[in-house]
């Protein structure tokens, strides 16, 4: 249903929902009428489903204008610790694997099981979450104004040396020497999801013209640094390693937040 209907129907009172839906209602009357001259007894079990069909323009209005409900909490520290952590551990990956080696473009995935494996090509949704991704680090504190700027510079670089279709950009392309791979096609669904991301990476790059990050953002991203840190020092898949304990390494922490606080 278009959205300009799905509006109006939003605006409309009970008796707009009736004539909207008059067919749900029709055919309810028929099929009872019809069971009723076949035989009566057949209504207990088509009864309900009659029912149904002739309130469904009711219930439908009804759930339409259910209330919603807001968020009576926020986030404890815990979430957001967890949180960051998983989205500096997102950013981490693409750290460590986006380099020249492969043209700035960010790989496919990485393998770990049973041996360490990049794949070494790259689509248009990829490079384009790629790109938020830099935005992001940058906005959380992991990365520097330059640093961000000389990754989206390279990467838009690589982009210009591509081959495309009139304009567009294959669905596949090798990391390692730029082929694009076959069979060669444009998907409608990356090219939608890169043309996305490349609106929301402009609004960022306008946005930063203005205001710059908080040195509160800075300090966050040392913490997050550091946690990451002290996490691999403190676990190896999953377990915890031994004479290791996640306390003792809370002076250290505290140490540099302070030191952090001093210079930002």
């Amino acid at each position: 249903m278009p959205a300009a209907q799905t509006a109006d129907l939003l605006q409309s009172g009970l008796l707009q929902y009736y004539l909207k839906m008059l067919s749900a209602p029709l055919i309810a009357a028929i099929l009872v009428i019809q069971v009723t001259m076949q035989d009566v007894g057949n209504l207990i079990f088509i009864g309900p489903l009659a029912i149904l069909w002739a309130f469904s323009p009711a219930i439908g209005l009804w759930t339409s204008r259910a209330a919603i409900l807001t968020a009576q909490s926020r986030p404890s520290r815990t979430d957001i610790r967890t949180l960051r952590l998983t989205a500096r551990n997102t950013w981490r990956f693409f750290e460590e694997f986006v380099t020249a080696d492969d043209h700035m473009l960010p790989p496919d995935n990485f393998q770990e099981a049973p041996f360490p494996v990049i794949a070494r090509r790259t689509s248009p949704t990829n490079i384009g979450l790629y790109l938020l991704c830099t935005v992001s680090a940058y906005d959380f504190g992991w990365n520097g104004l330059a640093d961000t700027i000389e990754r989206l510079e390279n990467t838009f670089k690589t982009l210009d040396a591509l081959e495309k279709y009139k304009g567009h950009l294959y669905n596949w392309y090798s990391t390692a020497d730029l082929e694009p791979l076959t069979p060669l096609y444009v998907s409608t669904v990356d090219s939608g999801n890169f043309a996305g991301h490349l609106v929301a990476l402009a609004r960022a790059c306008r946005e930063w013209t203005i205001h710059t990050t908080q040195p509160s953002m800075w300090r966050e991203g040392i913490s997050d640094a550091i946690t990451l840190a002290i996490t691999d020092l403190t676990f190896r898949n999953g377990e915890r390693l031994q004479n290791t304990k996640a306390k003792s390494f809370d002076p250290i922490t505290c140490t540099v937040k302070n030191v952090c606080s001093e210079c930002f």
